[in-house]
């Protein structure tokens, strides 16, 4: 069992499983409307969790960090420092807003 704290109200939930929201949305242009329209997309990270009611929530997963792996504590100064990037493992920091190795985008959360 994963438990992990909400970094910002600090509320603990079991860990579930992960998600990837996607998104694509598309407004008519401003000189020639539909003809050129302007469009947005991205991806988004969600890890769906659960509190001792067994009320399913999902959040994004930069807002959340593991507090516990199978009853062993993992180390407040471990967790800030093990941030790594989702699609090439490697180091990141939360200042990032984007990967220094692959260049992939962060959406802050």
């Amino acid at each position: 069992m994963i438990k992990v704290r909400h970094v910002k109200t600090y509320e603990e939930f079991y860990l579930l499983g992960t998600g990837f929201g996607m998104y694509k949305s598309s407004r008519p242009g401003i000189l020639w409307g539909n003809l050129d329209p302007h469009e947005e997309e991205g991806s988004v990270g969600m890890l769906a969790v659960c509190d001792d009611y067994g009320i399913i929530k999902w959040f994004n997963s930069k807002s959340l960090r593991v507090i516990e792996i199978d009853g062993h504590e993992i180390k407040s100064s471990q967790t800030e420092s093990a941030l790594s990037c989702p699609a090439c493992g490697s180091s990141v920091t939360e200042a990032d807003a984007t990967c220094p190795s692959c260049g992939i985008g962060f959406i802050d959360g």
